[in-house]
């Protein structure tokens, strides 16, 4: 394990959580061979336009880190769902990630990439397999949760250190809220479309990256729409992206099949989620969580000291400075 590198020693940022190891930062996906089964598992599209990107803007990365990659497919997928498939992925994703090795990710004892594969029985639902792999990611024990499109492009390098360094820096509790980077095809407004969240995410929401009610559409709005009030809808300026690599009309790129979004409850689960991340900060768990960053970055301490101020308190300062239905019923956009 990696010893006690400080923000100064590589660490993208100083209120961090796992001084002793490893940022571990789990890339969630839903895969599929729709509209690639002529090509064969080495043609689909992570392989040809996710992976090279990836690998060519993530490392060598500024801190120790370790990518675990949580894919998952459909039951019935014509060239995943049979063990030949399942052999195949593993081999190419391999073949593909070979030449990564400890010294490009922090030279710590753990592998700089690796690969979990998982079938679902949730055809053509999104949203279902993003809260299958993240909450497993989360059980697993993984820092941070980043969520792209198997055809998306990275465009700018040390994107993991940009997005970390910004959510851990979320000014109302560290490692609160969404960020993600700025894409040119699908992005909306101020919120990630692509969306990076720390594990603080599924602490408030027992386990649950996202609303259970939708099916392909809203995911990166709700996102957006429940952290803005918190100024933790945090996308980044810098960093770019390009989602559907290989299409040329973003409005036909989807090989789900997307469904009738508008009868989504989206408005109402972005209310109820604002509720869960005050009455969340408010309770002894949200307390805990500053007091061990607290503990573990001496500079915040030494501010909460001379502020005379606890944990605790300094959560209900902050929120108590602004009217609590003010923040629930703050405006609700698309973009």
């Amino acid at each position: 394990m990696c010893q006690g590198a400080g923000a100064g020693e590589g660490y993208p940022f100083g209120n961090n959580l796992t001084r002793h190891e490893p940022v571990r930062i789990a890339v969630t996906m839903p895969i599929t061979s729709r509209g690639d089964v002529a090509a064969g598992v080495e043609g689909m599209r992570i392989f040809n336009a996710f992976l090279p990107s990836f690998l060519a803007t993530a490392f060598p990365t500024a801190f120790p880190c370790a990518f675990e990659f949580w894919l998952a497919y459909d039951m019935g997928d014509a060239l995943l769902d049979s063990v030949e498939g399942d052999e195949a992925m593993k081999r190419v994703f391999g073949a593909r990630t070979r030449a990564v090795g400890r010294d490009m990710c922090g030279n710590h004892s753990s592998e700089c990439m690796s690969l979990q594969l998982r079938r679902f029985r949730h055809s053509h639902t999104l949203t279902a397999l993003w809260n299958g792999l993240n909450e497993e990611a989360y059980r697993g024990g993984a820092h941070y949760i980043f969520m792209p499109n198997d055809d998306l492009l990275l465009e700018t390098p040390g994107w993991p250190h940009a997005l970390l360094q910004s959510l851990a820096a979320s000014p109302l509790y560290p490692n609160l809220g969404v960020t993600g980077p700025r894409d040119s095809v699908s992005g909306r407004g101020d919120m990630p479309s692509m969306p990076l969240i720390h594990r603080t995410h599924l602490d408030i929401f027992g386990g649950q990256s996202l609303p259970s009610s939708f099916q392909n559409w809203y995911n990166d709005v709700w996102l957006g729409n429940v952290y803005r009030p918190f100024a933790a809808c945090l996308l980044s300026a810098t960093i770019r992206s390009r989602n559907h690599h290989g299409c040329t009309d973003p409005q036909k790129c989807s090989r789900y099949i997307l469904g009738d979004g508008a009868l989504a409850p989206w408005r109402e689960e972005t209310i109820e989620a604002r509720a869960r991340v005050i009455e969340w900060l408010r309770s002894p768990a949200g307390a805990a969580g500053l007091e061990h960053v607290l503990v573990n970055e001496p500079r915040l301490a030494t501010e909460s000291a001379s502020a005379g101020s606890s944990p605790g308190s300094m959560v209900a300062a902050i929120l108590e400075g602004t009217n609590l239905y003010e923040l629930i019923s703050a405006p609700i956009t698309l973009g």
